[in-house]
């Protein structure tokens, strides 16, 4: 089931207010050339790849992250529906000169045989009324000249995109156009010997390069420019051509060579060629414009003649828009596939300019419906699956689509309202009024499948629509009766009791009506967004100012309570066949209080109940307690009910939930959706627009700044009503932006709407992401992610490569991603005494994962407590007891490796923080450090760190879960130890690393561990068997520190966490036999296996010369 109105449905999307970002896919733009000398193929290659829009890394985004708008451009996917610099093919669509032509926001170039034709829209400044005076139009034609021109070049379309256009514009289907395809380049082949021109461009200007093969000459080329009344170059080299209304830029022309896959600049400008001017004139007046051409050609500095040029200017129109309407969307639907389809109206004309100068019809806004299919897989102008063009071939009747639907099978059902007594149907059809609502059915590929008028004699309009199976469902208002031939089949209310009624109609994709209805009172009544539910069941609303308006007896409200109320009505089209069709209105209630107030948009969740916004100027709507906001904030807000509309219930037993949205300014609705089908609870997503600077956006919101006159906003309440789960901005820091509809799916929240902020938040890899001051559509899907959560089991810490993941021992934390796949790098770290064991769920590996999410996942990462083991090192041999028994059973139960020299000193520590040691040895002054724990040198070492005569301790001074080195010098009982962790001594201080002096005498021994369970490495002395330990870790010895005594003077002294405590404790070792304070006491408990014995082993494991070591291998 799909539901759709002018506002559409939404999802229940609990995820949103944990992070938005939009869906930012990219073509990869990369220049690789292996040759010295491209050819003007590869070049031409190069080029293409060159202006491919960059791959730009998803970025996370998560609440509360920043509120600068400006910051918001890379979160969110806006792919604006407006034509973006695409080229089609002419094949009827406009005057048959042209070959080629792109349309987009404010213009229309045409390509020609030998000319290129740009043909700038008239506008109205953004701050004016709409009766401003309109600026003129302007028209500049560009044509090539010279005795070398070829006045017969071959022109072909270049790198096809996957999108189509259809124009179904007349009702006539031999002039109908379809399967238009796209292309991103068009080339002009050898314009002048061994010279190509190609036509490119991306959302804000026109480009053509000039492709000039090894030997050509660029001095032949003449470009002669018409329409302009004056022409100059300015400081910056940049071509000014001043036209009615403004001026156009061409850029300083961008001059190279490719060699080795680089672009060399090459230096050049424009130079003037008028032949009553000299070659470095600057500023050419011209009499007459339209006839009088200027002539511009390019003046090139030294390159080599031998490989090909390449000479690119910058058609900057932009400066010249201005701010009518153009285009806007209406409303939006989503497929189950994610595909997203939009209508709405366009005022682009294909019309040619046949005249030089002029620009025909240049106060002309007649407007168009068009609807446009979008895969949000894809990326840029690929992401435009199809568009057509609906309407007549009258110049000065509107057409538009208002409501969009979709089906299981990708088919797009559109109403709207047409005043074109041509409009394409399929079959007879005729405009019956001023003007009709229209139903339209449109294939996969954009193409009419079903089309027809529907309305009497006088005016009627199309609003909602939804489809179930193979019915499609309307709504809308109507002045015509059915003696005025509006069509009516087992209505409740067979008669038009206004001026004009809302009416509901329910028919197939064969025209066959099965259901149609009037629904209003004495005064005006109107239709605005309609649903339907598995059932058949209609759900409407709209708004009403009649008092006698068609309600049920037990609703919460049978009363019109001030000059203008909203409604919530439930039908049921087909249980109550003629002639009792009146008993097909189930539930009916007005929705309002004293003031104005109108329903805008409906949706219906997978248990029937309907959820209604619309606007409100009423201070005492109808709320409910504990709203999440239950008083008016003044000059109109929004309103969001949740009513059941049960027959049964009794009053505002129905009303399950009503709560107002809004600030101090004006505030209106505009669409609301749930997940279709989605079980309980179910969150509801509203859209529309504010000029409230104080609306009440969450903390998390990604934009709380009003920006210019008006934003559109989005908004996620909770099951329940009484809480706003998520309210943003959405909007540019300049002119006024609206949402106008709304749908959801599980994976996001997708908006269409309209603004002419020249700064509306867009990704730079968006389908058209530039606003030229002009009103366009916007299409923006939001994504609150998927959800990676990581619990720690045991005592470590997990941190992500990107910002969201630090979580501590023993914590569960929740991070929302960005746009799905995105990939998330977890490193686990063990705490002192623990090691890191290893990762269930969704990740694997060492200490290092990585996990894709295209879906929520689930990670664990567990630590166990570090037991130390023993070991010795023996003229380059490491022994190591890697099962703890303190015995040594052979290479193959234990670990031995040969690593170092005889004379060479042993180190061991947790070199890359993988929570396992590794081995290493120290050579005066040099560090060789096992960084793999292969046991085997494969790389370079640690040289700038101590010297001759040092004696090596190592130990986490910082805490940060790897383990650094240091030296203790006996020449001058010092300790220098590598605090940062970089392998250089940096100097002591804060910062820097750490040296300690005055805490050993002559004749001491270095010790190392955590002494007092910190999870930071501090120093101590073992001194003819007594241990002086720094516990507090100042490097001074205090009354804070711990004096232990603890064998025998001849001892070697060892450090380990026996026990796995967390904190490390002493040992020696003497020819063999190891004793080991197992429990930590500090004193010899005697050798036993209890934890409140020491540990020996006697002889077992290590000789007379060896040195020993402690780790968990």
């Amino acid at each position: 089931m799909t539901q759709a109105s002018g506002e559409q449905q939404h999802c229940g999307w609990a995820a949103l207010c944990g992070g938005l970002l939009a869906i930012v896919l990219a073509l990869v733009g990369a220049i690789a050339q292996a040759e010295s000398s491209p050819t003007v193929a590869q070049v031409f290659d190069l080029l293409a790849r060159a202006e491919q829009w960059q791959s730009i890394k998803p970025l996370d985004f998560l609440p509360g992250r920043s509120n600068d708008k400006a910051d918001a451009l890379t979160r969110l996917r806006a792919d604006y529906v407006r034509t973006p610099i695409y080229f089609e093919p002419n094949v009827g669509q406009t005057a048959q000169d042209v070959k080629f032509l792109a349309r987009g926001a404010g213009y229309a170039l045409f390509l020609t045989g030998d000319e290129a034709v740009l043909s700038l829209r008239p506008s109205r400044p953004t701050t004016e009324p709409a009766a401003a005076p309109m600026t003129p139009g302007a028209v500049i034609r560009t044509r090539l000249e010279g005795a070398a021109r070829n006045p017969a070049p071959q022109i072909e379309g270049l790198e096809k995109l996957p999108g189509i256009s259809n124009y179904l514009l007349g009702n006539d289907p031999a002039k109908w156009r379809t399967n238009v395809p796209h292309y991103q380049r068009v080339r002009y082949a050898n314009v002048y010997p061994g010279i190509d021109l190609m036509y490119y461009g991306n959302p804000q200007q026109l480009e053509h390069d000039f492709i000039v093969a090894p030997g050509a000459d660029p001095a032949m080329i003449q470009l002669a420019i018409s329409g302009a009344e004056r022409v100059r170059v300015n400081a910056e080299g940049d071509l000014v051509l001043t036209v009615p209304g403004g001026e156009v830029v061409q850029q300083a022309p961008r001059i190279y060579q490719v060699t080795d896959g680089q672009q060399q600049p090459v230096a050049g400008r424009y130079v003037l060629r008028n032949s009553e001017a000299a070659a470095t004139t600057v500023n050419i007046a011209v009499a007459d414009p339209m006839f009088e051409p200027l002539r511009v050609g390019f003046e090139v500095a030294h390159y080599d003649p031998k490989q090909p040029l390449v000479i690119d200017p910058v058609l900057a129109y932009s400066t010249f828009l201005g701010g009518i309407k153009e285009d806007y969307a209406t409303s939006i639907a989503v497929d189950d596939s994610g595909f997203a389809y939009v209508t709405g109206a366009t005022t682009s004309s294909l019309d040619f300019p046949i005249t030089v100068g002029g620009y025909p019809n240049s106060t002309n806004t007649k407007q168009d419906a068009f609807v446009s299919r979008f895969n949000f897989n894809l990326s840029g102008v690929a992401s435009l699956l199809c568009s057509t063009y609906l309407g007549g071939s009258s110049d000065d009747k509107d057409d538009i689509g208002y409501a969009i639907a979709v089906d299981d099978m990708g088919f797009a059902y559109v109403t709207g309202t047409t005043a074109s007594a041509n409009f394409p149907t399929v079959g007879p059809g005729t405009l019956n009024g001023g003007k009709d609502a229209f139903i339209v059915v449109l294939n996969t590929n954009c193409d009419l499948s079903f089309s027809t008028y529907w309305g009497g004699t006088k005016d009627d309009e199309g609003r909602g629509i939804a489809v179930l199976q193979s019915l499609i469902y309307v709504t809308g208002y109507t002045s015509s009766n059915f003696s005025d031939g509006f069509p009516l089949q087992n209505p409740f209310q067979p008669a038009l009791l206004g001026g004009t009624d809302a009416f509901v109609s329910v028919i197939d994709t064969g025209g066959t009506l099965y259901y149609s209805t009037y629904m209003g009172g004495a005064k005006d009544d109107k239709g605005a967004a309609i649903a339907v539910d598995n059932l058949g069941h209609i759900y409407l609303t709209g708004s009403t100012a009649s008092t006698n308006f068609p309600v049920t007896g037990l609703a919460f409200d049978t009363t019109l309570g001030g000059s203008l109320d909203g409604f919530i009505a439930k039908i049921d089209p087909f249980s109550f066949p003629a002639p009792n069709g009146r008993y097909s209105l189930l539930y009916s209630a007005y929705l309002g209080g004293s003031g104005a107030d109108s329903g805008a948009g409906i949706a219906v969740d997978y248990d029937g109940h309907a959820y209604v916004t619309g606007s409100t100027a009423s201070s005492n709507f109808p709320m409910t307690p504990n709203a999440a906001q239950s008083n008016y904030a003044g000059n109109g807000d929004v309103f969001v009910a949740k009513i059941d509309p049960d027959p049964t219930l009794v009053g505002m037993d129905s009303l399950l939930y009503s709560t107002y949205l809004g600030g101090s300014g004006a505030d209106s609705a505009a669409g609301i959706a749930v997940v279709p089908n989605s079980p309980a609870p179910v969150s509801t997503y509203v859209t529309g627009a504010t000029a409230s600077a104080n609306f009440p956006v969450t903390a998390d919101a990604m934009d709380k700044t009003l920006g210019g006159s008006g934003d559109a906003f989005v908004a996620q309440l909770n099951d329940t009503g009484k809480a706003w789960l998520y309210v943003t901005y959405l909007g540019g820091n300049n002119g006024i932006d609206s949402g106008a509809g709304i749908a959801a799916r599980a994976n996001g929240v997708y908006l269409a709407g309209v603004t002419n902020a020249n700064d509306f938040p867009f990704t730079p890899n968006g389908y058209y992401p530039i606003n030229n001051n002009v009103k366009d559509a916007f299409v923006v899907k939001l994504e609150g992610g998927v959800i990676l959560t990581v619990t720690p089991i045991g005592l470590g810490t997990v941190k992500s490569n990107v910002t969201g993941i630090n979580c501590g021992t023993d914590c569960t934390e929740t991070y929302v991603t960005g746009t799905p796949p995105v990939s998330v790098m977890l490193t686990a770290a063990p705490v002192s005494g623990w090691a890191f064991a290893g990762w269930s769920g969704a990740c694997s590996g060492a200490g290092t994962c990585t996990v894709s999410m295209t879906a929520a996942k689930t990670v664990t990462a567990t630590f166990t407590q570090y037991f130390a083991t023993v070991g010795v090192f023996r003229d380059g041999g490491w022994y190591l007891d890697d099962n703890g028994n303190g015995i040594w059973d052979s290479c193959s139960t234990d670990l031995c490796m040969s690593f170092g020299q005889a004379s060479d000193l042993p180190i061991v520590g947790d070199w890359n923080g993988s929570g396992n040691t590794k081995i290493g040895v120290f050579r005066a002054g040099g560090w060789y450090l096992d960084y793999n724990g292969n046991g085997i040198w494969d790389d370079c070492c640690f040289t700038s760190f101590g010297q001759a005569g040092d004696l090596p301790i190592v130990g986490d001074w910082n805490g940060s879960g790897t383990t650094k080195i240091g030296v203790f010098r006996p020449s001058a009982n010092a300790f220098y130890l590598d605090y940062n962790g970089n392998g250089v001594w940096d100097g002591c201080g804060s910062g820097l690393d750490r040296c300690y002096t005055g805490f050993a005498l002559t004749g001491d021994l270095p010790v190392v561990g955590d002494w007092n369970g910190d999870h930071k490495a501090k120093i101590g002395v073992f001194r003819n068997g007594q241990w002086f330990l720094d516990a507090n870790g100042n490097g001074v010895w205090d009354s804070a520190d711990l004096s232990l005594s603890f064998e025998v003077a001849g001892d070697k002294p060892v450090v380990g966490d026996w026990n796995g405590s967390g904190t490390a404790k002493i040992g020696v070792f003497h020819s063999g036999t190891w004793y080991l304070n197992y429990n930590g006491s500090g004193f010899w408990n005697g050798c036993g296996i209890s934890a409140t014995t020491d540990r020996c082993y006697l002889g077992s494991f290590g000789a007379s010369g060896d040195l020993p070591v402690a780790g968990h291998w």
